[in-house]
């Protein structure tokens, strides 16, 4: 019983979460070395620094 209960828990939080705006996508891109979703991780930086992004030092 506690397992349906924690599943249910799971689900109602990522539910509030995605009706807040969150984006909600599977585990699959998720890099547990680096504990960062990559393709989200270079998305930001390409938005917030678009003039750095491909210069070469």
């Amino acid at each position: 019983m506690a397992d349906s209960k924690e599943s249910q828990f799971q689900k109602d939080i990522i539910d509030a979460l995605a009706a807040q705006g969150w984006l909600v996508c599977s585990a699959s891109g998720y890099n547990r070395r680096t504990a960062l979703y990559s393709e989200d991780a270079l998305g930001y930086c390409k938005a917030a620094w678009p003039q750095r992004w491909g210069q070469r030092p």
